[in-house]
């Protein structure tokens, strides 16, 4: 019982220093504190007969104060410092005037399954040491009845302290346990109900008092005591209240109301075996000397013991293996941002004295510029949804599990109100300091939830039985492309108007028109999913939105110089695959308007001038020098939309590279930062296309790839412009294009061109080799046809080496590369309906017949696995797993599977279209038979196998049968997601 008895203390003191203390420390702290609390305990307990019968004193209030003793005076490890800025800590950077961490709180669903084991079994706890046996009966009622008491007035209590009257999880989740610590001292006591009740209710006050105004001021005052868990509140006032009643109760109740018990509950009184000489109010005086004697031993010990863990032989710790495969400490990985990592003491972001918004790179001497992801150039918002205390603030307390969700969230006032507010509310605290629940109160009080400035929307032109769609021969797939058509109107998003004069509350990007999202987390438009997504519109017939939609990206152009990655403001120094061109020139193939083409062509030169400007490097090769493209955006700091796994990403460097001088890891967090962005800008974030040998995103080196896929793009772009300007009238231009392309498509055969493998691949600049490794990028050249059109043997080279390689055998599709040991999205077993797409288009262009039929049969593959997915699931997917027979989405990568989804649904209407006369279910995919109904030719409606159209509106006659079950779901989903 005393081993069991020891071990509390210990996980108390413990919860006031969790995340912040490497193991080797805590080992210390429980052998030094298990010392000294058997110590007080035997003290208190055995030699001064003080009733303490639920060891509230001894074990609760000891490891309480212990703890936060420990905390004052122990070594300190920030990772995060205030003002939104990141701080990485060296060893000689332990001293005092470091400012504590908070650690971050559990799953609040594990939280509260532990509150209520504990709330079932505290009784127990109070009891287990009672005697005789009546005392462990009133120990039972007692505590139900004080826990009791506790939890109502905590909940009541909780809504009362709430800004916005809504329960505080912190609170219940420690309070409610309060009345049980509270009652422990005079749990074997004889008391009135109402008392026990009473005691319960004091507990559940001082508690929640001290959540909201004691736990705060340890912080800010010049104490400086951070209590991560909250210890104080539930372990340390409720056992000091413990102590006094337990003074109150020997004075105020008669010990002729105990009969034989009393002397195993006061062994000291007059008249027992022990022959003591104690009345009422001498043990009274007992009981309040060992209040005093257990909070000064706990305190004075604590604070040695904090001393004494500043050795470094107890201060170090070596990491485990983390995200991505990466290193990562476990007190980080557990309880939120790592906390002990070993670098030189450096604020990596600085703020400039005369703006308390303005970054600016450290150290000076030399070291690369801090760039943000936007600024005062290009957004009137930047230190809310860019940068910023505030930003570091929601992602250190991790008050979202998607980093993207605040980033998103509309203001309700100006910015510079509102992070003034900030600062005022939160003044002199550092970032890691602040209140979680205080911060997600400011937040809801001055944001808007995710997507409030987007309303549903009903394109012009949606109609709904496109001729297109209607004449797939398969009535089965006909059905379920009229489904994907409804979907549409799901993911049509029109922005409120009045964002247009209040730019500055939104990170949305103003855009005129309605658009297609991709869906999911993906609220706002994003490049090159609008170009999959505009083949779909293309195939629906809807060339009004089409059009609106080029006009959107047309205005990103003309505002910026480019398309942003996405419609967001902290995507405003990326962009993605440049597909512009290419969805101008797909429009004007659907409906040949020369004058809209006339318009969009300077703004598609417009955007070549960028690529030309911001994106082009020299490259050195055997066979000469060139001039190619590559992904590299100017950002360096943690992007906004993921900001909390940049910050995890950034501090793994290894082990070697941290005992570098200082101004080294700076560089290295800079180029790691500047990588993972450049690798979002090209669409594949993340794959180990952009890793090292090592295969983890600690290795990136996106910077150093020269990707085959851009340069094949801008080929194609050179080409449609060629092709735009000739069918427009202005010959001069067509030529220049014609002979760029011309030239453009030879700096591809010698930088990209492996001869040996007969394929195109990436080039590195750090080995100077290819990586022939398979991804589906190789592909891309055969797609946009940057090749000459004589040279058939390149691409039945390429065809060969895919055939070869097993990427064809896979029952789902084409696989995005052949590395099963990652757990990056854009890797194996994942397929993307855009690469498949670019794969069965460039076979299927090609002259050669056997390619030509493998791009049907991977047409078919990758059809009838989305329709598997959508049987089974009632949505489309972003990614899907191409391996095995059980349809299922893709996965890995930061953020769930999302479904919608924009350009999975474009694809698979284009290839419905494609090969409309050529795809047929399998019978062992087809609905249940239903009676075929006979179509009225003279109706102008051609009459459905289902029950429903597609809006939802009866317009058929037909029984019960799978596809209608499918359009349901289809239907069902798009409300919800409404």
């Amino acid at each position: 019982m005393i081993a069991d008895l020891s071990c509390t203390p210990i996980l108390i003191s413990m919860g006031a220093l969790i995340g912040r203390f490497t193991p080797m420390q805590f080992l210390f702290m429980a052998f030094i504190e298990t010392l000294v609390c058997t110590g007080v305990e035997y003290v208190v307990i055995t030699m001064m007969h003080v009733n303490d019968g639920g060891r509230s004193l001894v074990i609760h209030a000891f490891g309480a104060y212990f703890g936060l003793a420990v905390a004052k005076t122990a070594r300190k490890v920030r990772v995060l410092s205030k003002r939104g800025t990141i701080r990485v800590v060296g060893e000689d950077a332990f001293d005092d005037n470091n400012s504590e961490t908070d650690g971050v709180d559990h799953s609040e669903l594990f939280s509260m399954i532990g509150t209520l084991f504990l709330w079932i079994f505290f009784p127990s706890f109070n009891a287990a040491v009672q005697e005789p046996e009546d005392a462990r009966i009133r120990a039972v009622i007692n505590t139900y009845l004080s826990m009791t008491s506790c939890t109502v007035i905590t909940f009541m209590l909780t809504s009362l302290t709430d800004r916005q009257g809504r329960f505080n999880m912190i609170h219940i989740q420690s309070s409610t346990l309060a009345g049980g610590v509270a009652i422990g001292s005079v749990a074997n006591a004889i008391l009135q109900p109402w008392h026990s009740l009473l005691i319960g209710g004091i507990a559940a006050i001082i508690s929640v008092f001290g959540h909201t105004h004691i736990q705060p001021y340890l912080r800010k005052s010049w104490l400086s005591v951070t209590d991560t868990c909250g210890v104080h509140n539930l372990h340390g006032l409720p056992g000091i209240l413990s102590g006094l009643c337990s003074i109150v109760i020997v004075v105020v109740y008669n010990p002729s109301y105990y009969g034989d018990s009393l002397y195993q509950i006061y062994p000291y009184f007059v008249g027992g075996d022990k022959n003591g000489n104690r009345g009422p109010w001498d043990q009274a005086a007992y009981q309040f000397y060992a209040i005093v004697i257990v909070f000064f031993g706990a305190v004075i010990s604590g604070a040695i013991t904090g001393c004494l863990l500043r050795a470094g032989c107890v201060n170090q710790m070596s990491d485990p293996t983390g995200a991505h495969g990466q290193e990562a400490d476990r007190a980080g990985f557990y309880y939120g941002l790592p906390q002990d990592v070993m670098w030189k003491s450096m604020e990596l972001i600085s703020t400039d004295e005369g703006d308390p918004r303005r970054p600016t790179s450290p150290g000076g001497g030399g070291l690369e510029p801090i760039v943000n992801v936007c600024d005062e150039t290009n957004a009137d918002n930047w230190f809310i949804y860019c940068s910023g205390p505030l930003l570091e603030a929601v992602n250190v307390h991790s008050l979202f599990n998607d980093s993207k969700t605040f980033v998103d969230m509309p203001l309700k006032e100006d910015p510079v109100y509102v992070n003034d507010k900030f600062h005022e509310v939160f003044a002199n605290l550092t970032v890691d300091q602040i209140n979680r629940d205080e911060l997600l109160a400011f937040v809801n009080e001055y944001f808007s939830p995710p997507g409030s400035e987007l309303a549903s929307c009903v394109p012009i032109d949606w109609h709904p039985q496109p001729q297109k769609i209607m004449g797939i021969q398969d009535p089965d797939l006909r059905e379920w492309a009229l489904a994907l058509h409804g979907i549409w109107k799901t993911l049509c998003k029109k922005i409120h108007e009045d964002i247009e004069t209040q730019k500055e509350r939104y990170s949305l990007i103003w855009l005129e028109h309605e658009f297609i999202a991709p869906g999911g987390r993906f609220r706002e438009f994003y490049y090159w999913d609008a170009y999959w997504i505009v083949k779909g519109l293309i195939a629906s017939e809807m060339y009004t939105t089409v059009q609106k939609m080029i006009e959107n990206l047309a205005s990103m152009i003309e505002r910026y110089g480019f398309v942003p990655n996405g419609g967001r403001i902290y995507y405003l120094k990326r962009s993605q695959p440049p597909m512009f061109s290419a969805m101008v020139y797909e429009y004007y193939e659907s409906t040949h308007d020369k004058a809209f083409v006339r318009k969009m062509l300077p703004i598609m030169e417009k955007e070549q001038e960028f690529w030309n400007d911001k994106r082009m490097i020299d490259v050195r090769v055997p066979t000469g020098n060139f001039s190619v493209y590559q992904y590299r955006t100017e950002a360096n700091v943690p992007r906004p939309e993921s900001y909390r796994e940049d910050i995890l990403s950034a501090q793994h460097i290894n082990e070697n590279d941290r005992q570098r001088f200082w101004r080294i890891n700076i560089k290295l967090i800079f180029d790691l930062l500047q990588d993972i962005a450049s690798a979002a800008e090209s669409g594949w974030d993340f794959s180990t296309r952009w890793f090292k040998d090592s295969g983890i995103l600690l290795d990136i080196e996106t910077t150093t790839v020269l990707p085959v896929d851009l340069n094949a793009f801008q080929c194609w772009n050179m080409d449609i412009l060629e092709y735009l300007h000739e069918r427009t009238g202005n010959k001069t231009q067509s030529e220049y294009y014609r002979n760029k392309r011309a030239e453009f498509r030879d700096t591809i055969h010698h930088v990209f061109y492996n001869n040996t493998a007969g394929s195109w691949f990436d080039y590195n600049l750090r080995t100077k080799t290819h990586n022939i490794e398979f991804y589906a990028s190789i592909a891309v050249p055969l797609f946009t046809g940057c090749y000459h059109s004589l040279n058939q043997a390149k691409s039945e080279s390429l065809f060969k080496l895919m055939n070869e390689s097993g990427v064809f055998n896979y029952p789902g599709g084409v696989p995005t590369s052949m590395n099963g040991n990652s757990s990056e999205q854009w890797d194996f077993p994942n397929g993307f309906s855009n690469l498949n797409h670019m794969i069965i288009e460039g076979l299927r262009k090609s002259e050669n017949a056997q390619m030509q039929d493998k791009a049907f049969k991977i047409a078919e593959k990758w059809v009838f696995g989305n329709y598997k997915v959508f049987a089974e699931t009632g949505h489309m997917w972003e990614k899907y797993n191409v391996i095995g027979n059980v349809p299922k989405p893709g996965s890995g990568g930061e953020y769930d599977v999302q479904d919608g989804f924009g350009w999975t649904n474009g694809v698979i209407l284009d290839l419905l279209i494609t090969y409309n006369h050529r795809l047929k279910l399998p019978d062992q995919l087809r609905p249940t038979p239903t009676p075929e109904t006979t179509d009225d030719p003279s109706s102008d409606t051609v009459v459905s196998r289902t029950s429903r159209s597609v809006d939802g509106d009866p317009s058929t006659t037909s029984s019960s049968g799978m596809a209608a079950i499918l359009s349901l779901v289809s239907l069902i989903g798009a409300r919800l997601t409404l």
